[in-house]
């Protein structure tokens, strides 16, 4: 019996071993530095390269789940700290709250932006959910930092707030009210529990991520922020918009002045006039 019972202790012993639970309240890299260990490709996994000590977008989409063993590779309330790195015109995000799935834009959880500097075709207007935009929820106009230099990129979530930081900076702030609007297609846009995943969104777009860290924080903690009041204003993305949520019709009223949401140096100010036209203000001026 007494060697059963030690046999027993042993096995649970080696099991608990293959699971890595992060210390509380401190820092636990995610990120060897050498190699992909513990983090795992979807489609395109050639997409995917260590260069100088980091992880280097470099091809078709693809994206990059954190499966390893801290936490179980599983986070809900917790801060991830990267260092990030973008040339021209590259697309990345960062995901959180979510789970691997075997190709496509993850559909679990919500996307931190990065993107530094945007173009577009003659006739399209370039992107402008910019570095540090809780995407598509909290939009950035303007990126804090610039390409070609290495910047920290933090992620904090504390019950329903999530909070992003660049360079220490606050970038955008969200709380997820009890009922938050979701239109098709985005229903897994919502706080939960999950792991991580680094996006590569398009061969131009090359990107560089190292020194990747998490700090669990304690399941229980309370919300600290407030959710939004004005529901029917979140459901409203902008004059005209295909964004998320791509609901909106393309002309309202003649003479309606539009503040679109932007946590950043200002609004953006839209005037419908006579025949569809519109006006746009950057920043209100």
């Amino acid at each position: 019996m007494k060697t059963n019972l030690f046999a027993c202790l042993c096995a649970a012993g080696l099991l608990l071993a293959g699971c890595s639970t992060a210390p509380a309240d401190e820092w636990t890299s995610l990120f060897d530095g050498e190699s992909l260990n513990g983090w795992t490709p979807n489609e395109s996994p050639e997409s995917w390269k260590i260069e100088d000590g980091a992880i280097v977008t470099a091809g078709t989409r693809s994206h990059l789940f954190y499966t390893g063993d801290v936490n179980g590779g599983s986070f809900k309330n917790f801060e991830l700290s990267l260092e990030v790195m973008t040339t021209p015109n590259s697309n990345s995000g960062i995901y959180f709250h979510t789970a691997f799935q075997d190709e496509g834009w993850p559909a679990a959880g919500y996307e931190c932006q990065v993107l530094n500097s945007s173009s577009a075709e003659p006739g399209n207007l370039p992107e402008h959910k910019m570095t540090g935009s809780i995407y598509a929820i909290r939009n950035i106009w303007k990126s804090p930092v610039p390409d070609g230099e290495w910047f920290n990129y933090r992620i904090r979530v504390e019950g329903k707030t999530v909070r992003t930081y660049i360079n220490d900076m606050l970038a955008a702030e969200y709380t997820e009210p009890e009922s938050p609007y979701r239109p098709e297609g985005f229903p897994g846009r919502l706080l939960g529990e999950g792991t991580f995943a680094l996006q590569c969104h398009d061969p131009a777009s090359v990107v560089s991520y190292k020194n990747i860290r998490v700090k669990v924080l304690a399941d229980d903690l309370p919300t600290p922020g407030t959710p939004p009041e004005d529901l029917e204003f979140e459901e409203d993305p902008g004059p005209g918009s295909t964004e998320f949520p791509p609901h909106r019709p393309p002309h309202p009223p003649e003479g309606r002045t539009h503040l679109r949401r932007c946590p950043g140096p200002g609004p953006e100010i839209w005037i419908h006039l006579r025949g569809g036209r519109q006006l746009r203000s950057e920043n209100g001026i």
